[in-house]
């Protein structure tokens, strides 16, 4: 019996050991750790949780992110972390905050409001919605083949038909009107974008009314190598940046804008928001600027945005290639000498397109996962008001997706600032947010489920290069 009694009071020992210990790893698993502390570098690395699933997308929701995993699950993680589920049983890897409302796709395919359960109609699982001001959403039918104007509540308030990409992402190129590429081709079958489908040509939606005011068609055989076109502004009413290839070379720049623009903004390099977006004067999209492909057959040039007149892209991001800073000319077009019959097809007649000034920047950096869809693993951040006007902060990951570097370019160049480490290989798109002082936070998921948060401080981050 003294046997037995001992057996069981080592028993009850070990059990309420393992509870301690589920406790504690429990516990561990929900508070924020720091990774790599260290006196000489003010970047911190904070694993905020671990989630259900590796990230597919992230979004920022209530003071915090929302992040979609693999398994369809939703959670929501603040700074402080907190953690909570928002949802199960979400497909696709479409996550948009919209006005303070977070959308997904439910497992029947519909749009769906996160907080409210509203549920709108079917929509495509790999284009993107646009939010628009006032919540509203624009978004494409399950075939690509409609533009569907929901409102706040998702409800439909107008559809008209458009052979749009079937993973199309808007993007507003002026107040009250989006560019979406459409027009489908198979003529370049290079899949960098996960499938072989690409836009032969960008229209311009008015919203008032869903009709295009302004269209671009790309030359025969080529095609638009991206599923969103960049906003452009410098370059003109309606300016916006494409990545066109099927030349032999690789991906080229094209600069569009409004080719018979009633304001003259686009020779003046005025700014996009000039000119009227109701479709009364319907524009023509012309070539204003332009820059030579890679050299090389199936080699993508990554465009990542602009900032005033100078534009970002990395080229072949697959293969090490360098980022590229682009600088637009203070006046996009100049008169053609003699006929005007040559040059770039798509120009104004008349006018020659301007050359885009190269500057090209060895950082070891990467912005995109070849057949990935997504194309935010590299970006520009936000502008803080504190910002130089010459300074331009990017957060791209490292070509082995295990740091995260902070990039700033100024007038003597692109450099690295600064390095975060993390815990796995970068999973989806970070989101990339600025605090009161300047300093830059990106909320990062990795391949091994954690949701981390690293904070470049403004100082000792930003400082000027010895």
């Amino acid at each position: 019996m003294a046997h037995a009694g001992f057996r069981m009071a080592a028993l009850a020992a070990a059990l309420a050991l393992v509870a301690a210990l589920a406790v504690a790893a429990a516990t561990a698993q929900r508070a924020p750790r720091i990774l790599d502390p260290s006196a000489t570098s003010p970047v911190v690395t904070t694993v905020v949780t671990t989630l259900p699933a590796p990230a597919v997308a992230l979004a920022p929701y209530r003071g915090g992110v929302a992040a979609l995993g693999a398994d369809g699950s939703l959670m929501h993680a603040t700074r402080d972390g907190d953690v909570g589920r928002l949802r199960r049983g979400l497909v696709s890897e479409v996550l948009i905050a919209c006005e303070g409302a977070l959308l997904a796709i439910d497992g029947s395919g519909r749009l769906t409001e996160i907080a409210t359960g509203a549920v709108g109609p079917p929509v495509s699982l790999h284009a993107t919605p646009a939010c628009l001001p006032g919540g509203g959403v624009l978004a494409l039918d399950p075939n690509a083949e409609r533009l569907l104007l929901l409102d706040a509540s998702l409800r439909p308030e107008a559809r008209a038909p458009l052979a749009a990409l079937p993973d199309a992402e808007p993007t507003f190129v002026g107040p009250g009107t989006v560019a979406i590429p459409v027009h489908p081709s198979l003529d370049y079958r290079h899949g960098v974008l996960g499938d072989e489908v690409e836009a032969a040509a960008v229209a311009v939606v008015g919203l008032a009314t869903l009709e295009t005011v302004a269209r671009w068609d790309a030359p025969r055989r080529l095609v638009i190598e991206q599923r969103r076109l960049a906003p452009f502004p410098a370059a003109g009413r309606f300016g916006m940046v494409a990545t066109v290839s099927g030349g032999g070379d690789g991906g080229a720049l094209v600069v569009l804008a409004a080719g018979n623009d009633p304001t003259g903004s686009v020779a003046a390099g005025g700014d996009a928001t000039d000119g009227d977006a109701s479709g009364s004067d319907t524009a023509e999209l012309a070539v204003v600027a332009t820059a030579p492909g890679i050299g090389m057959e199936n080699r993508w040039r990554h465009v990542l945005g602009a900032s005033g007149r100078r534009l970002y892209s990395l080229a072949t991001p697959h293969l090490g290639g360098p980022l590229e800073r682009w600088t637009l000319p203070a006046t996009a077009e100049r008169d053609a000498p003699g006929d005007a019959a040559g040059g770039a097809p798509g120009r104004a007649p008349g006018r020659v397109p301007a050359e885009l000034r190269r500057e090209a920047f060895s950082l070891g950096v990467t912005s995109h996962t070849i057949g990935q869809r997504e194309l935010d693993l590299g970006r520009l951040v936000p502008r803080h008001p504190g910002d130089p006007a010459e300074l331009d902060l990017l957060v791209m990951p490292t070509r082995d997706l295990r740091t995260v570097r902070l990039i700033a370019c100024d007038a003597a160049g692109c450099r690295a600032a600064a390095d975060a480490g993390l815990p796995g290989r970068l999973a989806a798109a970070p989101w990339i947010e600025r605090d009161v002082e300047g300093g830059v936070r990106a909320w990062v998921a990795t391949d091994e489920a954690s949701l981390s948060l690293v904070t470049f401080p403004r100082d000792g981050i930003l400082s000027e290069p010895e």
